[in-house]
């Protein structure tokens, strides 16, 4: 990363050989962790909050650049054989377009010459004065790093973060959530509660477009239904099982008193 993204390790530095490690014996687990960064990541309800102020509470940011706004452009997560032939087929989320107040970035513009393969990150001096040039961000907003995953937000992040000192959030959703909740089951929307829909004017600007007109095959939304429920009460499961294991009994085997509830923004950054 700090040689200018993962393209840059020297694959000779490499080795595929086992190494003999000891078994790492240690009292420590996360419930003993007091630092948590209720700054650092985004969760889906932070992110409609801050696409429905259009720009006042902070500015989304993708960083896979402005193609990614295009029909059919953000595929999938899930391997899906639709047509049975036991190859997994394209994919792609409900709708496409830009978040509310949002802007565009292509990460590959942060590295000197990546069509020649230097991939090591420019002169922060540089990246500020491209990016301030190119988009409307002057390092005085919270920007909100996002892609398709968050592969390349993290890279997003990374440059903002540590290079520039600028504040800036990763929303690890990214687009592969965001595009996909929908309730427009004409569309391949497959929400039951319209409070969860982002296919609208409160939260996207007027480019959005739907993959199923552009005749793409539409993902599943829910790909394993014993897995991931789809009711409001469990739209924040992952945090909501974070936060319950963080304020269980920690004994004395986690090397400290785990954090309560009130003592921070837990619920929804954990």
């Amino acid at each position: 990363m700090l040689n200018g993204y993962n393209f840059a390790w020297d694959e000779d530095d490499l080795t595929d050989e086992a190494t003999d490690l000891a078994p790492l014996e240690t009292p420590l687990t996360v419930q003993a962790v007091g630092n948590l960064q209720p700054d650092l990541r985004a969760s889906l309800p932070e992110m409609m909050l801050v696409a429905a102020s259009n720009g006042v509470d902070g500015v989304p940011v993708d960083f896979r650049g402005a193609g990614s706004a295009a029909a059919g452009s953000t595929g999938g997560v899930w391997s899906n054989d639709h047509d049975g032939d036991g190859n997994a087929d394209s994919d792609v989320v409900v709708f496409e377009g830009t978040m509310k107040g949002g802007e565009y970035y292509p990460f590959a513009e942060f590295q000197v010459n990546t069509a020649n393969g230097d991939y090591r990150f420019k002169e922060a001096r540089i990246i500020e004065s491209e990016l301030t040039d190119a988009t409307s961000l002057d390092g005085s907003q919270t920007v909100y790093s996002m892609c398709r995953t968050a592969y390349i937000a993290s890279t997003g992040f990374f440059v903002l973060d540590a290079l520039l000192d600028w504040p800036v959030m990763v929303y690890d959703g990214s687009w592969s959530q965001w595009g996909s909740l929908s309730d427009d089951d004409t569309k391949g929307g497959e929400l039951t509660d319209a409070a969860w829909a982002l296919d609208n004017t409160t939260y996207m600007e007027d480019d959005l477009i739907y993959n199923k007109d552009a005749l793409k095959q539409v993902e599943a939304l829910n790909a394993d239904e014993d897995a991931l429920l789809l009711s409001p009460a469990d739209a924040n499961q992952v945090e909501d099982a974070d936060y319950e294991y963080q304020i269980q009994d920690s004994g004395s085997s986690t090397g400290g008193s785990a954090p309560t509830e009130g003592s921070g923004d837990l619920g929804g950054n954990c």
